[in-house]
């Protein structure tokens, strides 16, 4: 505490001589917004002063995402932008930034499948990769092969 800019000490506090009226009062504590007002002191009166807290500070985002990578089946090779960065499951960590990732993923036998991150956030992406179409592999629905038109036995 300070009267007229001279340290006085710790509150609560007790004046033994009254300042004159006018005096400047000042007050800072940690964690709350600086008290400078002038006042006129009453003798015997105790002065209550409320002090306004200031906001929390806000902590800072961690300057790297996490993204947990998953697929059924495993194994699956995972791309961003063309770059090999893991194989299903693994953790892959990057710096945080507004840019979304978008990671191909790529196993034998399956279809391609891109998904997308966000690139503040991080999290976990579970993806489920779907069989690839073989067009060599006929349907169920596909007609038997034509008989052959002529047959030859051999034997006696």
């Amino acid at each position: 505490m300070r009267l007229d800019g001279v340290e006085f000490g710790r509150t609560p506090l007790e004046v033994p001589t009254l300042p004159a009226p006018g005096v400047v009062l000042e007050l800072a504590l940690d964690g709350y917004k600086p008290f400078r007002e002038s006042i006129t002191p009453r003798t015997g009166a105790p002065l209550d002063v409320e002090l306004e807290a200031l906001p929390a500070p806000v902590p800072a985002a961690p300057a790297q995402i996490t993204v947990e990578v998953r697929s059924a089946p495993p194994g699956a090779q995972v791309f961003l932008e063309g770059r090999e960065i893991g194989q299903t499951p693994f953790t892959y960590r990057c710096p945080r930034g507004p840019k979304n990732l978008s990671l191909t993923f790529k196993r034998p036998g399956y279809e391609p499948r891109v998904e997308i991150v966000d690139g503040e956030a991080g999290g976990t992406l579970d993806v489920h990769l779907e069989r690839a179409h073989n067009s060599a592999r006929p349907s169920a629905n596909a007609a038997p092969p034509p008989e052959p038109a002529l047959q030859i036995k051999t034997g006696r």
